[in-house]
């Protein structure tokens, strides 16, 4: 989330709020659920190269 005022992210506890999720919209729409647009605004980030790639496990010991 964006102050629209002052272009500062929105932040918990020192941190930026960032969320993961594969419907962005309804999760854009739930963030801005009781805030005014004039205010605030959301943006989403593709990240389908990330999720496509494979983690490997770790080695054995």
């Amino acid at each position: 989330m964006i102050d629209r005022r002052t272009g500062s992210l929105h932040r918990v506890n020192g941190r930026p709020l960032l969320m993961l999720t594969r419907k962005p919209l309804d999760a854009a729409a739930e963030l801005m659920s009781g805030r005014d647009p004039a205010i605030w605004e959301t943006r989403t980030e593709a990240i389908e190269q990330l999720a496509r790639q494979r983690i490997a496990p770790f080695p054995a010991r």
